[in-house]
Order: C-alpha cells, then structure tokens, then sequence
C-alpha cells in the first residue's frame, strides 16, 4: 500500500538511521497529523522503532515533544503511522529514531 502525500507537503529525506529501512515524513506546514512512512527495504523485520519530534507552530513557539514507539516485528510493509495530534502546527521536526532487531 503506497500512501501519497498530500499536495501541500514535501516528501522528506531520508531520515532513518538504519540501512535497511527507507523513513520519511510529509514535510511543511499542516494541522493534520503528521504521517511517518516506514518502508524495509530488506527482509530483515525492525524489532522495535522509536522517533521523537520536537514540534513548533507557526510562530516558532515550542509546543513539546512527541514520543512514537511501534513494536515489531515490523517486516517489508510501508506502514503510515500518525504520531503527532490533530491541530499542531507542524513543525520542520527534529527526528531522532533508533532500530532494534530481533535476536
């Protein structure tokens, strides 16, 4: 399943700190939730995925910090995952994510 991102957004980066995984997010401005696009591009299933986003408004006010965890096994599937609530402003957000395998 392949979601498209919406005609206000930017298509981010790359973001993922792990070589088997594409991740990206809709960047811009928007007051819906903001979507991460987890996407293995390997057979090797994630155990674990954690992000945290720092979000703005449009004022550059901080509005705190927004913590995403998904457990696994997360497998070859693009999996859209909302994690920052309806009605913030988002945010050029600083991600920070860490990817744990399955022993």
């Amino acid at each position: 399943m392949i979601v498209a991102a919406p005609t206000y957004a930017e298509k981010s980066g790359n973001i993922s700190l792990n070589e088997d995984w594409n991740v990206w997010y809709e960047r811009g401005w928007s007051d819906e939730p903001v979507v991460f696009h987890f996407e293995n591009i390997t057979d090797r299933p994630a155990f674990k995925i954690r992000a945290l986003v720092n979000c703005y408004d449009r004022d550059g006010k901080y509005l705190g910090r927004v913590r995403f965890e998904m457990p696994g096994p997360i497998h070859k599937y693009l999996i859209p995952k909302q994690i920052v609530p309806k009605g913030t402003k988002k945010m050029e957000a600083e991600v920070y994510n860490s990817w744990e395998y399955a022993p």
